[in-house]
């Protein structure tokens, strides 16, 4: 008699995820993680902002909304760095919480919130080493708080698609959520979820206000719609303190970005053929009717399998944050274009061809979810993972040689900083280090004999 296997528990689950994502990190990019780098803006605006404007600096917009997530790690390597009196330290704590965020929301995913979705543990295991290695994928993906939104963007799917299965988030999600939503340009999506949800218990979370309260149901609610006002908020109204960046608003320019972000939505789909592949199809025509066929049948199987409110809702999500991509350029049609065309090499890509992924994934699961077939699923899946391998944006490290030259000459205590350039591209990212006064004395000279 065949012994029965003893089920894994969620928590070991979870830790075997968490492990197997974290190796991954390690092998994608090895010197992106051990290196004293600091792309772009996380120097340049989201340090330089936490030195002068302190805790403040978390509800200064950036782009046109809130960061909070990347303002956070700013500060938190800040204390760090200042404990340790010691910028690397600081380096290094942003980037190896940039990981862990990255890695809790590919490992949220095989966690028991999802045994609804995809019952087989294994198979999701490979979607979150999937989802790791598909982000990094496009530009500026790798792991540096900045992409950290795009993280965001795809942790708040992942709760929304459970609130649409009439699941609120458990109690130690909410801090996370929070912080994600007030990270995010495109939070709409959950607000629909949310909205879904209470039309649907409208009488059972009403009728019993005291059991609501008692379950922490309409806690959540209040909260999550509060934080969605907010982030709403800073996107209409806030202007960014360097910038002085607002979205401008016309009719036309809504119109133009509706249509030009039903074209991408399709075209997402094509990211089943991997970043490169995507690229490949970058005659506009042909990867929009390719991205048509992928999403009639997408369509057909979700509604023979009567999930059709997922498939609905993933492609509402898909769609609002090509919107959101969109809105803040005066011709919409025009970066339309440059997106279809572009594939892996604009970043803008990265969370909708994610998500569109994981929309196939969960079609792929339907189909061969049974029996013998599990594994033609499982065969496409380690394809993915390996294609995605094959195309890994690699980080040029030039510039982290200015931060390792300045280490020896830094002091927290000090107030005198000296700009130092930390990334290749366009040449105008530098971060304030604060160094002792002979040092500072000595590049002011230099600079001024210069």
């Amino acid at each position: 008699m065949k012994k029965k296997l003893k089920k894994i528990s969620n928590n070991k689950w979870m830790a075997i995820t968490f492990f197997c994502c974290l190796i991954l990190c390690l092998l994608l990019d090895y010197q992106a993680i051990f290196k004293p780098y600091i792309y772009a803006e996380d120097g340049s605006i989201f340090i330089n902002q936490a030195y002068k404007y302190g805790v403040s600096s978390l509800f200064i917009t950036y782009g046109g909304y809130l960061v909070f997530i990347s303002r956070i790690i700013a500060l938190l390597g800040l204390l760090f760095g200042k404990i340790f009196n010691s910028f690397l330290t600081t380096v290094f704590v942003m980037k190896w919480l940039s990981i862990a965020f990255a890695v809790f929301v590919a490992n949220y995913f095989n966690s028991d919130d999802f045994d609804w979705l995809i019952s087989d543990r294994k198979i999701r295991l490979l979607i979150s080493l999937i989802l790791i290695a598909f982000l990094m994928n496009f530009d500026h993906m790798y792991f540096c708080s900045l992409s950290l939104h795009w993280w965001c963007g795809l942790f708040i799917f992942l709760i929304s698609i459970n609130i649409v299965n009439n699941k609120l988030p458990k109690t130690y999600l909410i801090p996370f959520i929070i912080i994600a939503i007030l990270s995010l340009p495109s939070v709409l999506p959950i607000g629909f979820a949310l909205l879904y949800y209470i039309i649907k218990n409208l009488k059972g979370i009403f009728s019993n206000i005291k059991l609501s309260f008692k379950n922490g149901n309409l806690i959540k609610i209040i909260l999550i719609g509060l934080c969605l006002l907010l982030e709403s908020y800073s996107i209409l109204f806030m202007t960014d303190i360097e910038t002085m960046a607002k979205s401008s608003f016309t009719l036309n320019k809504v119109y133009l970005g509706m249509i030009s972000s039903m074209k991408l939505l399709i075209s997402s789909f094509n990211f089943i053929f991997g970043a490169d592949g995507y690229a490949k199809l970058s005659n506009v025509s042909i990867n929009l009717i390719f991205g048509a066929i992928i999403w009639f049948i997408l369509l057909f199987i979700y509604m023979k399998n009567n999930k059709t409110k997922f498939f609905a809702f993933g492609n509402l999500y898909i769609w609002f944050l090509y919107f959101m991509i969109l809105y803040k350029y005066d011709n919409p049609s025009a970066y339309e274009n440059a997106l279809l065309s572009s594939g892996h090499t604009a970043f803008y890509n990265a969370i909708p061809a994610a998500i569109a992924v994981l929309m196939i994934s969960f079609d792929l699961y339907m189909i061969f979810s049974k029996g013998k077939y599990t594994r033609y699923l499982v065969t496409f899946l380690i394809a993915v993972l390996i294609l995605s391998f094959t195309n890994i944006q690699k980080t040029d490290f030039s510039y982290s040689k200015y931060l390792e030259d300045v280490e020896k000459y830094v002091d927290f205590n000090s107030n005198k900083y000296i700009a130092v350039t930390i990334s290749p591209d366009r040449g105008k990212w530098k971060v304030n280090v604060p160094v002792k006064e002979d040092y500072y004395n000595k590049v002011s000279n230099a600079n001024e004999n210069n």
